[in-house]
């Protein structure tokens, strides 16, 4: 029989199976989930704006120490800070930012966005990609604190990327 006539189906065949398994929804891909706590100083940088609402801040930065199942995900963790509360309402508002964890196998970075609810409970969703080590992965994060003084509960999955979110810088 003649090789060169079974190459090229061969070829062919491969190529379609990696697009396929490429393009597979999330919810087909392996996903890796985790748990955590997060410890953060205090908050640093310049100091809140009074505006009609409340009060608006850019630029402050906290510095974390997050430790979860899965230590790929635990390090250190910078946050920037953005965002507007509303003093009439006990503090509640939006808030955004820039996120980077850093650890011995790599790196993730990323953006965030939060809330904080008139009952004071502060909730972020993250989403991060893989640097350095972690290249090729994607991080979500959702981070939940109930009470100023409380730790921030982690809970979240790692997953191979298909397509890369993109990081702009601030």
């Amino acid at each position: 029989m003649n090789t060169r006539k079974l190459v090229l189906p061969a070829i062919l065949s491969l190529l379609a199976a990696l697009f396929i398994l490429a393009g597979r929804p999330l919810s087909e891909r392996p996903v890796e989930k985790f748990t955590g706590t997060s410890t953060c100083g205090p908050t640093i940088g310049p100091p809140p704006k009074v505006v009609e609402t409340g009060i608006r801040f850019t630029g402050q930065e906290q510095i974390c120490t997050d430790k979860t199942s899965d230590p790929r995900l635990s390090g250190t963790t910078t946050i920037t800070i953005h965002g507007t509360l509303n003093t009439k309402a006990n503090n509640a508002g939006r808030m955004w930012g820039t996120i980077k964890t850093v650890n011995a196998g790599g790196e993730w970075e990323g953006l965030w966005t939060g809330k904080i609810d008139k009952q004071g409970r502060l909730f972020i969703h993250s989403k991060l990609v893989g640097m350095r080590g972690y290249y090729g992965l994607q991080a979500v994060s959702n981070a939940q604190r109930l009470a100023p003084d409380a730790l921030y509960t982690l809970k979240g999955y790692v997953y191979e990327a298909t397509k890369p979110i993109v990081v702009l810088p601030e």
